[in-house]
C-alpha cells in the first residue's frame, strides 16, 4: 500500500506539465531573486536564517520548526513520525547539547518565549510553518539580546511571522500521505483596511497514524494577527495561536531489542487488551496525552527621534493530561499537565558614537511543572477498564521568575566589526509543597488542594535566587573582499530540572531526615549551568560559492547528572559535573547555471571531564567519554536543480556512530537515509492565482536505524536507555494554491 501510495503520487506530480523541458539559464547576478538552498549568515554572531521558501522544502508536514535546521552542521534532528506533528519524543542536539527548552534551548517568536517542554509533557507546535517567514538559529556565541528563555546553552531559534499583506490574498494547502497522514491549511489576508490596519487568520488540522502500531497523532490549529499603522513612526501587532492535539506514544527499543533491528522495527505498544495487568501496562490506549495550548504576544514600536523602541508583553500556557503505563507496579498513572507564563521584554536601538546600542531588559513569570503537579494511580480490571486506587503526588509550585536586563554596542572600525555587551540573569526556583494524600478521591488537582490536605513531612521549600553575569565579545575582520575572519567568546547558561530530585527526597524522606538533609538544602545546592563558548573561523566567498569554518570550544560547569551521596545512601540530581566539547564545522555553497549546492560536515568531541559517583566504593569511568547520543562525525548534502517550472531536491544526511548510555557500551550504528522532493511551480496559474505541487519521499531506500535516543541528563547508565526507530520510508503528497 505504501510503495503503490509512492508510485501513484509520483505519477501525479510529473503529470501536470506537458510538453518538453529545458534548463533554465540562470545569471549569477540573478541568484538572490532564485530559490535555493544557502543559509543567508550574519557572520557576527553566527547566527544562520532560514527563509520560508526552504522551510516549505525542509519543514515535512508543515509543523516542526526543528526540521528547518536539518542542514545545519552539528545539528542533529531526530523525528520518530515523518511528520512529527508534536514535540516531546522528536528530539534534537547542538554540539552534543540537548534541546529541550526547559532547560538548554531558547526557543521566541519575534523575540519572545512562547512554550516550554517539560520532558515527557509535550508541548506542540503552536504555529504551523506556512505562517513562518524566517526561522534564525544561534549556536554559541550570540548576541545579549539572543537566546531569552530558561537556558540558550544548545542555541537559540527565533522565528519571524509573515505579518497580514497589505493586499487581499488567501493561501490553500492540501497534504495526503502514507501511515494515513493529511493536513488541512488556509489562510485568509485582509489586505490592508483604510491604510491602517490588515489582519490575517489560519486553520489547519492535521492527522496521522503511528507507523509502528495502533494509535495516531491529531493536531488543530487556529492563528490570526493583527497589525495597526497607528502613525508614521509607530506600529502595533497583536498576535494570538491556539493549538490542541493528541497522541498516542510510540514504544522504544531495549538495547537488547536493537540488536536484532529488523524483527523489532515496527515492536511498539499492544493492539489488544489481555486482561493480565502486567502485561496491560503496554496497551497502546493507555500510554496517550493530550494538551490544548496558547499563545499572544503585542509588539508596540515607535521611533523616537533616532531611537527604535520596541514594547513586547506576551503570555503563554497548556493545560492536559498525559497516561502512561507503569511497568513496576502494573498501574496505569494519569499526570494533570498545567502551564502558566506572563512576561514581556522592552528594548531600544539608538545610534550612538557612529555604532548601534542595544538596551533591554526581559521579565517572566512561569508556573510549570516539574516536580508532577498531580500524579493519580489507576488499576487495570479485568475487562480493561480503569479504577481509582489513590492520588500518588499532590504539589502545589509557584512561579519561576527570570529578571534579565541586556546591553550591547556593536560599531565598525574600518574593516573590523566589533560587538560587545553583556547579559545578567536573576532565576528564582520556586517554592513547592508536596501534599499528603490519602482520603483524596478521583479530582483535580485544583480540586484536590481546595480540601486543603495537610503538607507531607518534609515536603516543603522557599524560593532560591541565582544569579549570573553573561558577557558576549564578538568580531569579524574583512581581510579581503573574499575573506572574513571571525572570533567570538559569550557565556550561556542552561536551568538545571528539579522534578527527579523531588521525587527522591518524596520517597525516602526518612532516610534524609535522620541524616540530617532536609529538601531545602538540596534545592538550595541547585545551580545553573554554564558554558564559556569560544569559537574562531573564517569564510571564503565569491559570486556563486563560498565556503565558512569554524572552531569551537565550549568549557561547561555545573552540569546536572545523577551522582552518589555516600550519606544517604542513595543517587539524585546534582548540579556538579564538568564537561567539554569541541570541534569544527565546514559549511560550503556553489549555485552554477539550474543547479544550488549546499554542503556541510562536523566533527563534535563532547566528554566529561570527571568519573561520575554512582555508588558506595563506585563511580562510573566516564571521564573522556564521549556524550549520549552524540555523534563524533555527521555530514549533510542538499540539491536543488531546476528544470523549467520544477525543482528536483535530494537531501542526504550521515550520522556516525554513537552511544546510548555514559559509558560508552552500547553502541549505536552509524547510518545514512536520503530524501527526495519534487514540485512543481507556477505563478499566475489561473486569474493571479498560484500553484505548487510538492512531492516529498523521505528515506527513500527504507533504511533501518535508530533514531532518537532517550537520554536527557547524558548520564544514564547501561540498560535504562530507550531508543527509537527512526522514520521509515513514507511520502506525502501536497497541493498548494495562493493568491
Amino acid at each position: 500500500m505504501k510503495k503503490s501510495f509512492i508510485a501513484l503520487s509520483v505519477i501525479a506530480s510529473l503529470a501536470i506539465a506537458d510538453g518538453s523541458y529545458t534548463l533554465d539559464k540562470v545569471n549569477v547576478s540573478d541568484t538572490k531573486d532564485r530559490d535555493n538552498l544557502h543559509l543567508e549568515k550574519n557572520y557576527l554572531d553566527n547566527s544562520k536564517s532560514i527563509k520560508n521558501d526552504l522551510i516549505e522544502t525542509l519543514s515535512k508536514g508543515g509543523a516542526n520548526y526543528n526540521e528547518a535546521l536539518k542542514l545545519m552542521p552539528s545539528v542533529s534532528v531526530e523525528t520518530l513520525d515523518p511528520y512529527a506533528l508534536t514535540l516531546d519524543q522528536n528530539s534534537i542536539r547542538v554540539r552534543g547539547q540537548f534541546g529541550d527548552t526547559f532547560s538548554k534551548l531558547s526557543n521566541t517568536i519575534e523575540g519572545v518565549p512562547f512554550g516550554i517542554s517539560v520532558g515527557q509533557g509535550a508541548n506542540g507546535y503552536l504555529v504551523d510553518m506556512n505562517n513562518i517567514e524566517s526561522v534564525d538559529f544561534f549556536a554559541g556565541a550570540s548576541a545579549p539580546n539572543k537566546g531569552l528563555g530558561l537556558g540558550n546553552t544548545a542555541g537559540a531559534i527565533d522565528m519571524k511571522l509573515k505579518s497580514p499583506k497589505d493586499s487581499l490574498g488567501f493561501e490553500f494547502e492540501q497534504s495526503m500521505g502514507t501511515d494515513s497522514f493529511y493536513k488541512t491549511f488556509g489562510r485568509f489576508d485582509s489586505g490592508k483596511i483604510n491604510d491602517v490596519f490588515s489582519v490575517f487568520g489560519s486553520g489547519s488540522i492535521a492527522s496521522n497514524d503511528k507507523w509502528t502500531g495502533a494509535g495516531e497523532v491529531n493536531r488543530k490549529n487556529l492563528s490570526a494577527m493583527v497589525k495597526i499603522d497607528i502613525a508614521e513612526d509607530t506600529q502595533l501587532s497583536i498576535f494570538g495561536a491556539f493549538n490542541r492535539f493528541d497522541r498516542h506514544e510510540y514504544k522504544g527499543l531495549t538495547y537488547a531489542e536493537t540488536k536484532n533491528l529488523k524483527n523489532n522495527y515496527k515492536k511498539d505498544y499492544n493492539k489488544n487488551l489481555t486482561g493480565i495487568a502486567a502485561q496491560d501496562v503496554n496497551y497502546y490506549d493507555f500510554n496517550k496525552q493530550e494538551m490544548d495550548e496558547y499563545f499572544t504576544f503585542v509588539n508596540l514600536t515607535t521611533k523616537l527621534g533616532d531611537t527604535l523602541l520596541s514594547i513586547k508583553p506576551y503570555f503563554f500556557g497548556n493545560d492536559g493530561e498525559r497516561m502512561f503505563g507503569n511497568q513496576k507496579n502494573g498501574k496505569v498513572m494519569k499526570m494533570e499537565l498545567d502551564q502558566t507564563a506572563y512576561g514581556g521584554v522592552i528594548e531600544i536601538n539608538k545610534p550612538l558614537f557612529g555604532g548601534i546600542l542595544n538596551a533591554g531588559w526581559w521579565y517572566q513569570k512561569l508556573k510549570t511543572t516539574p516536580p508532577p503537579i498531580a500524579q493519580k494511580m489507576y488499576n487495570i480490571n479485568s475487562n480493561g477498564t480503569l479504577s481509582f486506587q489513590s492520588y500518588a503526588m499532590l504539589t502545589d509550585i509557584d512561579y519561576r521568575i527570570s529578571n534579565s536586563p541586556f546591553l550591547s554596542y556593536e560599531k565598525k572600525f574600518d574593516k573590523l566589526n566589533v560587538l560587545a555587551g553583556v547579559r545578567y540573569i536573576d532565576f528564582k526556583f520556586p517554592s513547592a509543597t508536596g501534599y499528603n494524600t490519602a482520603g483524596l478521591g478521583d479530582v483535580s488537582a485544583d480540586t484536590a488542594l481546595s480540601l486543603n490536605p495537610t503538607v507531607k513531612n518534609g515536603m516543603y521549600v522557599d524560593e532560591k535566587s541565582t544569579k549570573e553575569f553573561l558577557p558576549s565579545l564578538l568580531l569579524t575582520y574583512d581581510l579581503t573582499d573574499m575573506v572574513e575572519l571571525r572570533s567570538s567568546y559569550n557565556k550561556t547558561f542552561s536551568n538545571p530540572w528539579q522534578g527527579g530530585l523531588w521525587s527522591v527526597y518524596n520517597s525516602n524522606t526518612s532516610k534524609f531526615q535522620n541524616n540530617g538533609i532536609s529538601l531545602q538544602n538540596l534545592w538550595d545546592s541547585l545551580k545553573l549551568e554554564t558554558a564559556d563558548n569560544y569559537e574562531i573561523g573564517a569564510k571564503f566567498q565569491s559570486d556563486n560559492w563560498s565556503i565558512a569554518s569554524n572552531l569551537y570550544y565550549a568549557n561547561i560547569k555545573n552540569k546536572q547528572v545523577t551522582l552518589y551521596d555516600e550519606v544517604v545512601d542513595l543517587s539524585y540530581y546534582q548540579s556538579n559535573a564538568k564537561a567539554e566539547s569541541k570541534g569544527i564545522e565546514v559549511e560550503s555553497t556553489l549555485t552554477y547555471d539550474s543547479v544550488d549546492l549546499y554542503s556541510s560536515i562536523y566533527y563534535n568531541s563532547y566528554e566529561f571531564k570527571n568519573n561520575i559517583v554512582n555508588a558506595s566504593n563506585s563511580s562510573l569511568q566516564v571521564k573522556g567519554n564521549q556524550v549520549p547520543n552524540t555523534p563524533t562525525v555527521g555530514a549533510k548534502l542538499g540539491l536543488i536543480y531546476k528544470i523549467s517550472d520544477f525543482r528536483i531536491m535530494p537531501l542526504v544526511k550521515y550520522m556516525a556512530k554513537r552511544y546510548g548510555d555514559i559509558e560508552n557500551k552500547e553502541e549505536v550504528s552509524s547510518y545514512a537515509t536520503v530524501d527526495l522532493g519534487i514540485d512543481y511551480r507556477k505563478k499566475n496559474f489561473y486569474n493571479s492565482m498560484d500553484i505548487q505541487i510538492t512531492l516529498d519521499i523521505q528515506n527513500i531506500f527504507d533504511k533501518k536505524y535508530i533514531g532518537n535516543i532517550k537520554n536527557d541528563l547524558d548520564d544514564s547508565k547501561v540498560g535504562t536507555i530507550t531508543y527509537y526507530q527512526g522514520a521509515p520510508l513514507s511520502a506525502m503528497l501536497s497541493l498548494k494554491l495562493s493568491y
